[in-house]
Order: structure tokens, then C-alpha cells, then sequence
């Protein structure tokens, strides 16, 4: 008898007598009706093992996904901590001697230098949370894709460190991945 499923035969069952006629006409539909049903049940054993498998693939994904997101939020805590963090404490030093000029006898005299470097400070500061802002998200992401925002991204870089840098992507250009994946993979080139 054939083991069947829906769409195809998994194996035989196979029965032996010494007589022919051992099995009725009821009886062979019977062991019929038996093979499908075995046939569906290791078709559908077959099913579960791959539905867990795949929930399994998922839950690792999941797992990545979210050491993703902790690893950058932990570079953005870093970034803002070290850089915002000292020029806005910078700024409010500054900001007190001013303060205890301005109650000085002479009242409040503030040097052009002064003033410069106050001003450096807040450009600064305002520069590196744009670029923190860019680095997270750009906005040319989702305008022109994911190849020009990495070829933006490398032109950057070489500019900011002085580092010659050869990127090329083969088979991106005008081509636009859907916006999840174009997201997935411009965040995890922060990880690398």
C-alpha cells in the first residue's frame, strides 16, 4: 500500500501472506485508507519539524536584531556622553565665569576670543548631533536608496579622517531594496 500525502507518495507499506487471497476487497481499502493516513502523518511530522525549525531561524534573527539595536543605542549613549556631553559642559563653564563677571564691579567685559570660543562650542556641539542624527537615519536613505547613502556616508568619512577609502557596489545602482532591508542593512554598517 502507498504512503501518500496530498500531492505525493513518501513510501509503501508493505504486507506479505502466503495466500493470495488473505486480503478482501474491505481490507485493502482499509490499508488504502491506513496509508494515506500515515502518509499525512509523516507528511505533517515533516511540516512540524520545519515550522520549528524556521520559528527557531526566527527567534535567532529576533535575537540578532535586537543586539543590534542594544549595540547602537549604546554607541549613541557614548557618543552623546563624550562628545555633547563635554562641549555642553564646556559651554556652561563658560557660561558662569560670564555669570560672575557680570556681577564683577566692572560688570560684564567679554573678550571677542571669548565670545568665539563660546561660539565654536555651541557649532560644534550642534554639528556633531546633526551628524549623530545623519548616522542614525539620513534622510537620503529613503530619497535616493542605499547605495548613495553609503557612497555619502564613505565621502564623509574620508573628508572627517583623511583616509583614502575605495568603495564600489555591484549590482545597486538604481536599484532600490525594500525599505526594511535598505534600513537593516545602513544600520549595521554602524557595527562594523
Amino acid at each position: 500500500m502507498p504512503l501518500l500525502t496530498r500531492t505525493k507518495v513518501l513510501g509503501v507499506l508493505n504486507l506479505a501472506g502466503d495466500d493470495p487471497s488473505f486480503f478482501d476487497e474491505q481490507e485493502l481499502m482499509l490499508l488504502g485508507a491506513i496509508g494515506r493516513q500515515l502518509g499525512m502523518a509523516i507528511e505533517n511530522a515533516r511540516l512540524w519539524e520545519e515550522l520549528k525549525r524556521r520559528d527557531a531561524l526566527r527567534g535567532q534573527l529576533l535575537e540578532q536584531a535586537i543586539a543590534a539595536q542594544e549595540d547602537e543605542r549604546r554607541r549613541i549613549a557614548r557618543e552623546l556622553h563624550d562628545q555633547t556631553g563635554q562641549a555642553l559642559t564646556s559651554l556652561l563653564v563658560w557660561l558662569r565665569a560670564l555669570e560672575a563677571e557680570a556681577h564683577g564691579p566692572a560688570g560684564v567685559t567679554v573678550s571677542p576670543a571669548r565670545l568665539q570660543e563660546l561660539k565654536t562650542i555651541v557649532v560644534d556641539t550642534l554639528d556633531g548631533v546633526r551628524n549623530l542624527a545623519l548616522e542614525l537615519r539620513p534622510s537620503v536613505l529613503d530619497d535616493l536608496g542605499l547605495a548613495p547613502t553609503l557612497q555619502r556616508y564613505v565621502r564623509t568619512f574620508q573628508d572627517r579622517h583623511q583616509v583614502a577609502i575605495d568603495f564600489q557596489t555591484v549590482g545597486l545602482d538604481g536599484v532600490r531594496l525594500p525599505p526594511p532591508v535598505e534600513t537593516a542593512l545602513y544600520a549595521s554598517h554602524r557595527r562594523h
